[in-house]
């Protein structure tokens, strides 16, 4: 068992006193659960508190975090494909990309079309064979993602937590990650429940 490393609370350690009263500070989602709590007693609520939140935050975020992207005239899925270019050298084939994003090669091509109509990405054939493609960032694209990235960081700076709470958040998102990634896929929930 992890040994628990909170620092004991004592009067030399403030810091301490206020990180444990933070902690204790009710969210939207402890007053969902109370109503739970109220509506079936004695059932275990913590799974839907950590999958309740998860969904708010990712809500939250996008609020924060789309006003930068929408500026700029892209959506999220058009983001997603010109920074993993960008991180990739500027190029990449649709299947790599789609792949990558993890979405259907349907929804690639439509990404693709949209930001190809936009001048930001072009499809050329692949030089070491003729009969595939290549998906290059133009420089249309370059010239409008590069200050976009950095507006992004800069948002994402001004609204996630401070970095010791940040790495804490993100060591415990991955091990959750690794850990669904690691389920096979779900069977489809019913359709409909037989009472």
């Amino acid at each position: 068992m992890p040994i628990d490393a909170t620092p004991a609370l004592t009067p030399d350690n403030p810091v301490a006193a206020a990180d444990q009263a933070a902690e204790h500070v009710p969210d939207h989602i402890d007053h969902l659960l109370a109503s739970w709590h109220t509506t079936l007693p004695g059932r275990d609520f913590a799974d839907m508190a950590l999958v309740t939140r998860l969904l708010r935050i990712t809500t939250l975020l996008m609020k924060r975090i789309m006003p930068v992207i929408e500026r700029a005239g892209l959506n999220q899925g058009e983001f997603d494909v010109l920074a993993t270019l960008y991180r990739n050298g500027g190029k990449l084939s649709p299947t790599t990309l789609y792949q990558r994003l993890l979405i259907t090669s349907g929804a690639m091509s439509n990404r693709l079309d949209t930001l190809s109509q936009k001048g930001l990405i072009q499809r050329l054939a692949n030089p070491a064979d003729k009969r595939s493609m290549e998906v290059i960032i133009s420089n249309e694209g370059r010239q409008l993602f590069e200050p976009l990235l950095e507006m992004y960081l800069q948002q994402l700076a001004l609204t996630l937590p401070p970095a010791a709470q940040r790495d804490a958040l993100n060591q415990d998102l991955r091990q959750l990650l690794l850990h669904l990634d690691a389920q096979p896929d779900a069977e489809p929930a019913p359709k409909e429940v037989n009472i």
